[in-house]
Formats: structure tokens, C-alpha cells, sequence
């Protein structure tokens, strides 16, 4: 048997409206997130960098298990996905809005599981 560490976490998330030449103006929204489910490293990185936008590079730039937490900022769209190129050049000369979504996530190891490797 193998004793493997398992992570939850928790996500404040804060949306404001960017604008390409004044920055955050408006906040929109905020929520949390919470995990229900244990992750093992390899997942809750995989989980968070699909959430996140992100590779595992960039991840890693920010991300620090020791600290746990993380502070990131995406740019989404009114419907909350990665904006297109078109997207993001029309929102630099006026013409769309995009938002800046602020991460701060918290996590943390839960009780270590017995697993069986046979």
C-alpha cells in the first residue's frame, strides 16, 4: 500500500469589468467555490489549470504547495469562457466588453488514504 496526499480547495472568485486602457472599473459578481471531492496533486492541478485557462507552466509561475493558495486573474467574456482573439482585439479598440476574473484560491491537504496498488 502507498500513502498518497489528497488536496480540497476553495475559491473566491471576483469578475469586474476591464477595460483595455482604465483597467477594472465595475465589480459584477463574486461567488466561492468548494470542493466536495479529494484530488490528488496531479488532479487538482489538472482541475484548476482547465478552470483557470491556463497551462501547467503558467500554473507552476504561480502556484506554491507550501503557501497554498494562489492569486490569478483571467480575462473571460459575458458568458464566462476564454476570449477569442477577435474578442480580445475588438475589446482593445472599444468595441467589447471582456472581464477580469480574480482568483484567490485556498488549499489544503486532507487525511492521507490507504490505497491498494495490486
Amino acid at each position: 500500500m502507498e500513502n498518497r496526499k489528497y488536496y480540497k480547495y476553495v475559491d473566491c472568485v471576483e469578475v469586474f469589468e476591464d477595460d483595455y486602457e482604465e483597467g477594472e472599473s465595475v465589480r459584477m459578481c463574486n461567488w466561492w467555490n468548494k470542493t466536495e471531492k479529494d484530488y490528488d496533486k496531479e488532479e487538482l492541478i489538472e482541475k484548476l489549470c482547465s478552470e483557470l485557462f491556463t497551462t501547467k507552466d503558467e500554473f507552476f509561475k504561480l502556484a506554491n504547495f507550501e503557501d497554498n493558495y494562489i492569486q490569478f486573474s483571467v480575462l473571460v467574456d459575458k458568458d464566462n469562457y476564454k476570449p477569442t482573439n477577435k474578442q480580445i482585439e475588438n475589446w482593445k479598440i472599444g468595441k467589447e466588453k471582456l472581464y477580469s476574473q480574480n482568483h484567490f484560491i485556498k488549499f489544503y491537504e486532507v487525511e492521507e488514504k490507504e490505497i491498494n496498488l495490486k
